[in-house]
């Protein structure tokens, strides 16, 4: 998620609304980096390079309302 090559973590949180990113620090220690806002009641999520431009975006589906939530990355 932060192009440093290591395996990034992305958390969807239903009660919160957002989304936790846990970075990874090479070393395999995982660190919540920062949350993202979303809809209302994301259950589901991924990651996806939506615009082409070679940056994974982030795509929750959410529970409460009948919506998508899309975060470009770059």
């Amino acid at each position: 998620m932060n192009g440093d090559g290591t395996t990034d973590v992305a958390i969807a949180n239903r009660d919160s609304d957002d989304v936790s990113i846990f970075t990874n620090d090479g070393a395999g220690q995982r660190t919540l980096a920062f949350r993202l806002p979303v809809g209302d009641g994301p259950i589901d999520l991924t990651l996806i390079d939506l615009d082409l431009d070679g940056d994974l975006d982030l795509v929750t589906a959410n529970e409460n309302s009948p919506s998508l939530t899309v975060l470009l990355q770059g």
